[in-house]
């Protein structure tokens, strides 16, 4: 949580003046829990309404398994108040809620439900680069404005642990209706091969890890 708190406070809330505005809202988890795509949960269920349907969607994008605190940074709000043309956001930081082992592991997180097709280059009009590549450019973005600020920079280089997280879920995924069912992600190891997948990005000399993972595989934090 120590370097979470650096990032909020000195870091975001020094370098945009807007702290006493806008509420940054952190919530702590301790046992597995999910993150949600808001944008594109509310867009879904617009949708939905307009069309008479019932919006019967868990609204989990990612699965997350853990057995330390988590702390879970919404960027929304902030970016929102900036309004600094052209830069995108990722939906999430993440964080090691305390100091276990000396460990201090931070993530950028960015969430996408989509259909399949869309995922990749030459899907989509609006995404011609795929959905892929769209969050690592949000990513890189929110990363990049982050990083030019020297006390961020300092907390995510000497970081033990760097992700980028790209949580993907199908939109024509069977929804769970059984809760005993839905926990079962959170019981399961995936395979080495399982619906995740890990490379490296280097960000203004900060390397991190990228690591796809497509619902209901849980991310192992």
């Amino acid at each position: 949580m120590q370097l979470l708190r650096q990032l909020i406070n000195i870091g975001i809330l020094k370098s945009t003046g807007i702290g006493s505005v806008v509420q940054l809202p952190v919530s702590i988890y301790s046992n597995p829990f999910s993150l949600t795509d808001k944008n594109a949960c509310n867009q879904c269920f617009s949708r939905m309404t307009k069309q008479n349907q019932a919006f019967t969607c868990n609204r989990e994008t990612l699965n997350v398994k853990t057995l330390n605190p988590v702390a879970v940074l919404y960027l929304d709000p902030l970016f929102n108040s900036l309004k600094i043309t052209g830069l995108k956001n990722c939906d999430y930081i993440m964080g090691d809620a305390v100091n276990m082992y000396a460990s201090r592991k931070i993530a950028f997180c960015d969430l996408t439900c989509s259909a399949p097709k869309y995922i990749n280059p030459g899907g989509s009009t609006k995404y011609p680069q795929g959905k892929r590549n769209y969050i690592l450019e949000q990513i890189e973005d929110t990363a990049k404005w982050l990083i030019s600020d020297l006390t961020i920079y300092h907390c995510l280089s000497t970081a033990t642990c760097r992700q980028i997280i790209i949580g993907i879920r199908h939109n024509n995924i069977q929804v769970t209706s059984s809760p005993a069912t839905a926990m079962k992600a959170f019981t399961q190891t995936p395979s080495s091969t399982a619906n995740s997948l890990t490379t490296k990005q280097i960000i203004k000399s900060i390397s991190f890890d990228i690591v796809e993972i497509t619902y209901p595989t849980p991310l192992e934090w």
